[in-house]
């Protein structure tokens, strides 16, 4: 079963408030993801989200000098979701805009106002939407959302796993990169983690040939964005049934799409 753009957004402000995750993502205790009021000043320039006139519809965010327009981004939904109001590295505005449609797409748009405005990075987080968290001491937010990397990878949308994924920004680079202290967990005690691989033995036996069961590539993922890899291979070895074949084809299989993801 896929979702549609409504049932996709519901589910995500459910998800937040149950502590559960999309498809078998696990979420964590989120920031609400509050937009900013437009129209605002920074400095000379005005930043303004407008209706788009015409049969395209959809908004349109505009950096005003004076009559000058220096930038515009436009799309289905465009929102404001950040905005720097002491000095400090990272961008000044943080803009989201959503293509609209059954699953795509979300792009954030990281931009720096001075003698021009730039978008100095563009992040695609596909199904995902955007929460900015205060990282304090005058630093840049941290951005978190969902990696839908797995997105239809052994199973339907909405079994899919999507991990979550904390971005830090890095003044050197001038850019966002993972944030894997924030992202890091400790290993799960080592009964814990055997008891749970051995729960999903059984129904992952009573499956097809060539189905798999998704809550088996979720725990690993949980573990894999943790910091945790070697128990994610320990979980696959003992959760997949003796007697199936293919455990190092689909060992190799999502390894590969892994490298697809944020990490």
């Amino acid at each position: 079963m896929t979702l549609v753009v409504a049932a996709k957004r519901a589910l995500w402000a459910l998800a937040l408030a149950a502590g559960i995750g999309l498809g078998g993502a696990k979420a964590q205790e989120e920031p609400q993801a509050t937009p900013v009021p437009t129209p605002f000043a920074l400095g000379r320039y005005e930043v303004r989200i407008d209706p788009v006139a015409g049969s395209t519809g959809g908004q349109a965010l505009t950096v005003r000098d004076g009559r000058v327009a220096r930038l515009r981004i436009k799309d289905s939904l465009v929102t404001v979701a950040y905005r720097k109001v002491d000095a400090g590295s990272g961008p000044d505005v943080i803009v989201t805009s959503y293509s609209g449609g059954a699953h795509c797409c979300t792009t954030v748009h990281l931009v720096t106002f001075g003698k021009t405005v730039a978008v100095t990075q563009k992040i695609h987080i596909a199904d995902s939407e955007l929460l900015v968290e205060d990282a304090g001491d005058a630093q840049a937010p941290r951005l978190r959302f969902y990696d839908f990397a797995f997105a239809y990878w052994n199973a339907s949308f909405a079994d899919s796993p999507a991990p979550q994924v904390v971005l830090r920004f890095d003044p050197a680079r001038r850019r966002y990169v993972a944030d894997g202290a924030a992202m890091r967990k400790p290993l799960p005690p080592d009964d814990s983690l055997q008891a749970l691989a051995a729960s999903m033995r059984a129904p992952f036996a009573r499956l097809p040939r060539g189905q798999y069961l998704p809550e088996l590539w979720g725990e690993m993922l949980d573990l894999v964005y943790s910091g945790n890899m070697p128990a994610a291979m320990r979980m696959l070895d003992i959760a997949w049934p003796p007697e199936r074949p293919g455990k190092e084809d689909f060992r190799a299989s999502f390894l590969k799409q892994l490298r697809g993801g944020r990490l």
